[in-house]
């Protein structure tokens, strides 16, 4: 007679196999308590195998310490571990089959941004519904990947597996692990990026599905607070694209889009608070996004005035601006108004210390704005902050200039040019 296999023993076939503590867990479902099994700790080389079945798990090289009270393990044997999870949809990384959360992220947020910058453009030419469904795509996807507050996955198959099979799609034989990021085995990287791809998609979605994009928001802010509170506790959880290089660029990549969604102030704090977001980089791609939070955080509209002041640091420009340009042919009255040579020590004493603001506008002089906490003190002797450089200026040209064919040259007109009767504009 055959002995019955693992699927089939009774219940007491099971005792006499299982010691107490396997029983109760195995077959009545219980929880091992937080850090008394022997294995928590234990490193020892080998395979970690099923106590009921016998079916290897683990390799012990995949083990780490996550610190949860519970044996953890990043990578289970090809094929060993299945997990219920509706992972349908996203996008294939590349000329690959395996579908790698951070990069993806990464996609969306990419697509998203054109979306948003160029949506009259895009509806011009009849492509923005196909662009907004290619979006959904990929957000779906992302959506479903966040099963919880504190858990992502990261990751449908296995790299090292497919990189060795040249299969179609449809005909795809290697195994479909999935990988996941949460509070044991975090990975700050793949959450910020993921939470960046929502926050930016909901900015698009806004205008035609205002709860589709409620949603994303929802689950972008959800995503961040989970990226930043694991930040720099990273654990190896996959293999491919979790944990590549470090975290900051990805939490203020994620932080920018943020603001710019939901325009909570929090999140430009944030960015304003890491003195890393203004780093000098070479570089703007999936594992270096400083330079896209960067741009996304200069537009041309906080030089004119969308700033926490609301002042124009374009003289002459808005309501509000700078009155006392670092500046001698500004701040001293022109011969026509006043004649008489002014001495060097005359200028300082008399017009450089002066507290009223410059007898001459300098219209359309860009001076050198805020410090790093967008605060502004409009005195003449703060060269570093007043004084209207020539190559600043320059650079400004080419943005204004740029506008033309963004949307029209009309947006390039001067308005509220408020100059006192008396100036003599430069």
């Amino acid at each position: 007679m055959v002995s019955p296999g693992p699927d089939n023993k009774t219940e007491e076939e099971w005792r006499a196999v299982l010691s107490p503590e396997q029983f109760r867990i195995l077959r009545q479902k219980g929880t091992e308590l937080r850090g008394t099994g022997k294995y928590d700790k234990s490193f020892e080389d080998g395979i970690y195998s099923c106590a009921g079945c016998g079916t290897p798990l683990y390799r012990s090289t995949t083990k780490f310490n996550s610190g949860c009270g519970w044996p953890a393990f990043y990578e289970g044997l090809p094929g060993a571990i299945n997990r219920s999870v509706n992972l349908v949809g996203g996008y294939y990384d590349a000329g690959d089959n395996v579908k790698f959360g951070w990069p993806m992220s990464f996609t969306v947020s990419l697509l998203a941004w054109g979306a948003t910058e160029f949506r009259k453009q895009l509806q011009a030419a009849n492509q923005l519904n196909h662009l907004l469904e290619a979006i959904r795509w990929g957000t779906d996807f992302i959506l479903k990947s966040h099963t919880s507050p504190t858990t992502l996955y990261t990751q449908v198959g296995d790299g090292n597996a497919d990189h060795q099979c040249w299969e179609r799609p449809e005909d795809m034989d290697t195994a479909r692990t999935v990988y996941q990021i949460d509070a044991s085995s975090p990975g700050s990287e793949a959450a910020a990026d993921a939470a960046a791809a929502l926050a930016s998609a909901s900015i698009p979605f806004h205008k035609v599905d205002r709860n589709y994009s409620s949603l994303l928001l929802k689950n972008s802010k959800t995503l961040f607070e989970f990226a930043d509170k694991y930040k720099g506790s990273y654990q190896k959880s996959c293999p491919f694209y979790c944990s590549y290089s470090g975290y900051q660029d990805e939490l203020l990549w994620a932080a920018a889009w943020l603001f710019k969604a939901s325009k909570s102030e929090k999140y430009l704090t944030y960015v304003d608070s890491n003195q890393a977001w203004s780093e000098p980089v070479s570089e703007f791609s999936w594992d270096n996004k400083y330079a896209g939070a960067q741009v996304i955080l200069s537009k041309v509209d906080y030089i004119l005035g969308k700033n926490p002041l609301n002042m124009s640091y374009m003289v002459g420009f808005g309501r509000k601006y700078p009155q006392q340009l670092h500046h001698r042919g500004s701040s001293i009255p022109s011969i026509r108004m006043h004649p008489n040579k002014v001495g060097c020590q005359e200028g300082y004493s008399i017009w450089y210390k002066a507290k009223t603001p410059n007898p001459n506008t300098h219209m359309g002089a860009l001076v050198g704005g805020p410090d790093s906490t967008d605060q502004f003190t409009d005195s003449r002797s703060d060269h570093s902050h007043l004084e209207p450089i020539t190559y600043m200026n320059a650079a400004f040209v080419g943005c204004l200039a740029a506008l033309i064919n963004h949307s029209g040259s009309q947006n390039l007109k001067i308005i509220n040019m408020s100059v006192p009767e008396d100036s003599y504009t430069l």
